[in-house]
């Protein structure tokens, strides 16, 4: 017994020193160092896509989340931002839970489609949550299950007629905790489901897996648990945040976190042959960013790697900027900005 005993416990002594070296190690990555990103060469040619919505070779969109109000202020803010910038937004992107009718006159998709045909901006990303409200964690199911295959195919009528690019990003930041998708087999049923019908419809759009960077959450699988197949995605695009690399490591230079949460993501789209990208990306936040405490010296080094990273690989051809307006706002990171997207390689309007 005694001899069985000490078996145990040394089987248990060393279950306990992996997972506190495991965690030391996770949490403190300025210790422990990772290679970077692979550079251009290093990576296979990104792929062409069907649509050919992807930018040309070389090149990348610059875009921005749409602050919900009506036509004349958002065409003005947008106007604005480029004045400040010195380059126009190309994409122009809008949140949507399965509520919204797109179709509807002068809602958010009509303000997105008069500034396109105004050529104020060039195309629209859509952030399409399958729930009715951010505690939803019905409608995800029945979304699988076709409960709502003729509101999907409703909306998808109204886009077959939008003759400029479009980027969908269904159910965005899937694996995180503020998100009611603890279950991957339902989340995939429901991102084929809908993409099914948009393709049968004849809906020229492009489909983006647009994960949180961090590994797994708490209630979550991991990210790549999710991912409904090659054949129902032209994206592998996570959000990068400023706040969200700050909040993995206070310690850790930006860089050093920037390329342990983003490389896998990127080997991912290149595992899969899919574009890369950053659709939903902030640089400074009016909440978040000052709620975190996140020092402006931090996000002008996390900005100087983003471009550094955008600049060395051709298979990223997009970044959506959320909360632009601070960004804007913001003179430390306004010069640094303006002078990275003068790039011929970012595209504007």
């Amino acid at each position: 017994m005694v001899k069985s005993l000490s078996k145990q416990g040394a089987w248990l002594l060393l279950v306990l020193l992996f997972a506190s070296t495991w965690t030391f190690v996770s949490r403190n990555p300025e210790m422990f160092p990772i290679p970077s990103f692979p550079s251009a060469p290093q990576s296979p040619t990104p792929p062409t896509t069907t649509t050919g919505f992807q930018p040309p070779d070389g090149q990348c969109y610059i875009g921005a989340w749409m602050e919900d109000d009506g036509y004349e202020q958002v065409k003005q803010r947008i106007l604005g931002w480029k004045a400040k910038a010195g380059k126009g937004t190309f994409l122009y992107g809008i949140w949507a839970y399965f509520n919204m009718d797109f179709a509807a006159a002068g809602g958010r998709f009509a303000v997105v489609e008069r500034l396109a045909n105004e050529g104020v901006i060039g195309g629209a990303i859509i952030g399409w949550c399958p729930l009715l409200s951010s505690t939803d964690a019905v409608t995800i199911g029945k979304v699988a299950s076709g409960d709502y295959d003729n509101y999907i195919r409703a909306q998808a009528e109204k886009f077959k007629n939008f003759p400029y690019p479009l980027f969908i990003r269904f159910g965005a930041e899937m694996n995180g905790q503020w998100n009611p998708y603890p279950d991957t087999g339902v989340f995939i049923n429901a991102w084929r489901r809908a993409r099914g019908i948009f393709d049968s419809v004849g809906v020229k759009a492009e489909w983006i897996f647009s994960p949180v960077p961090y590994p797994s959450y708490p209630g979550r699988r991991p990210w790549q648990e999710y991912y409904p197949g090659d054949a129902y995605v032209e994206w592998v695009a996570p959000s990068c945040h400023d706040y969200t690399m700050r909040a993995w490591s206070t310690t850790a230079p930006a860089e050093q976190t920037f390329n342990q949460l983003m490389t896998p993501h990127f080997e991912f789209a290149i595992q899969h042959n899919k574009l890369f990208g950053f659709p939903e990306t902030s640089f400074r936040d009016s909440y978040h960013s000052v709620n975190y405490g996140v020092p402006i010296s931090y996000e002008v080094a996390f900005m100087k790697v983003f471009f550094d990273f955008l600049g060395k690989n051709n298979r990223a051809k997009m970044f959506v900027v959320y909360d632009y307006t601070t960004t804007l706002n913001t003179p430390e990171l306004l010069t640094p900005y303006r002078q990275a997207i003068t790039d011929t390689r970012y595209v504007g309007k």
